[in-house]
């Protein structure tokens, strides 16, 4: 059983906004899904010693996987600043907007297993 603190009802209407519902939904299983493939094309690419060309999405959940190798303390700000950089574009844009008051969205993304 994998539990989380992802509040996905709110994480959906926001995924929602870019992604149509009838093409995928934020889950556990979806997110562990791209984990899991993401460790399938690391492991095929480090088997033939060859390079990777993976999506977006799994390009920097590998760059994290590879930071957090680096750097088991996981403090590794390089990966986090890939991470918002490639998969939550203008993010800062919504931390300003949250905290001017404009709006009261907050979306918790940890994941724990």
């Amino acid at each position: 059983m994998v539990e989380s603190n992802i509040d996905f009802e709110t994480a959906n209407r926001s995924y929602h906004m870019h992604v149509p519902a009838a093409h995928s939904s934020l889950s556990i299983g979806h997110i562990l899904y791209h984990v899991l493939d993401t460790r399938r094309d690391i492991e095929v690419a480090s088997q033939h010693s060859s390079d990777i060309a993976i999506a977006p999405i799994r390009s920097a959940m590998a760059a994290c996987k590879f930071a957090e190798l680096c750097n088991p303390g996981g403090k590794n700000l390089q990966a986090i600043d890939l991470f918002q950089e490639r998969v939550v574009t203008d993010a800062r844009s919504i931390r300003e907007a949250v905290n001017s008051g404009q709006h009261d969205f907050a979306v918790r993304t940890h994941l724990r297993t």
